[in-house]
């Protein structure tokens, strides 16, 4: 079943995941592992300790995210309780994919590589994921196995025990609203939208500079605060077009300081 405009779809997601992202916008760090694969990793350094999210299937981007909501969304909606996933390429298509009318080999093939991606990534809080007002030491997994029967179209996914503990028992946590997620195709307002959400949770006003915002955003080291502006004004516009949130933003050139305001 297509999820359409009049189904308000949300999901239970944990804040350290909004705070510190499994997926990037744009690519970072490409090292070579022992065995000569690509490995790509993002890490933030904290005061108490860092965060890490590593791949040899290259990282999640905007897509792959959408995908992994869908997934979770299915989970937890699910009367049952079990990490495992039966669905099709063609229901993902068409709930992701929510513009397209046809589906190609091509996009069943995106579909199987996002799965691939989440299937390898590897995240480490080292000391800064919170919880019971308490910073502790995590690693995550998250998809564990995929299956896919040729015959039947039949797709069988299994999500890590751990992390699907971790998001259906938090107390620290946003519901995420799918519908309104999935039509933000710019990467950059996705991932926007998924800070804000955190940010905004107790207060109105949201000061943040401008270079730790482009870390946050998981833009290109390199990017000069006219770069991250230059991503960040039309992933506004685009959440506020697309979203129940209402945002405006001023930007202090003196200060670099970029400023957001909740109305």
């Amino acid at each position: 079943m297509a999820i359409t405009d009049s189904n308000r779809i949300c999901i239970k997601e944990d804040l350290n995941f909004l705070e510190y992202p499994n997926w990037v916008v744009s690519n970072r760090d490409t090292s070579k592992n022992s065995d000569t694969q690509q490995v790509q990793k993002v890490v933030f350094q904290q005061d108490n300790g860092f965060y890490e999210m590593k791949s040899s299937e290259g990282l999640p981007g905007r897509f792959d995210k959408v995908v992994l909501y869908y997934l979770i969304y299915k989970m937890q909606g699910n009367s049952i309780k079990s990490p495992e996933v039966i669905t099709t390429r063609y229901e993902i298509a068409k709930n992701v994919l929510f513009q397209d009318k046809n589906f190609s080999k091509t996009k069943y093939d995106r579909i199987m590589l996002a799965l691939k991606r989440w299937k390898a990534i590897y995240i480490k809080f080292e000391g800064i994921f919170f919880e019971r007002d308490n910073h502790t030491i995590k690693y995550f997994s998250i998809i564990d196995f995929v299956s896919l029967d040729k015959k039947t179209n039949q797709l069988s996914i299994k999500f890590n025990d751990q992390y699907m503990k971790q998001l259906e028992e938090s107390n620290f946590y946003r519901m995420i609203n799918f519908h309104e997620y999935k039509k933000l195709t710019r990467p950059a307002a996705a991932r926007l939208y998924e800070i804000l959400m955190k940010e905004f949770i107790q207060t109105n006003l949201w000061c943040v500079d401008v270079m730790a915002l482009g870390e946050k955003l998981t833009l290109e080291k390199r990017s000069y605060p006219s770069h991250i502006i230059g991503s960040v004004v039309p992933a506004l516009e685009e959440i506020n077009k697309n979203s129940t949130m209402c945002i405006e933003f001023d930007y202090d050139k003196k200060r670099l300081l970029c400023i957001f305001k909740k109305n």
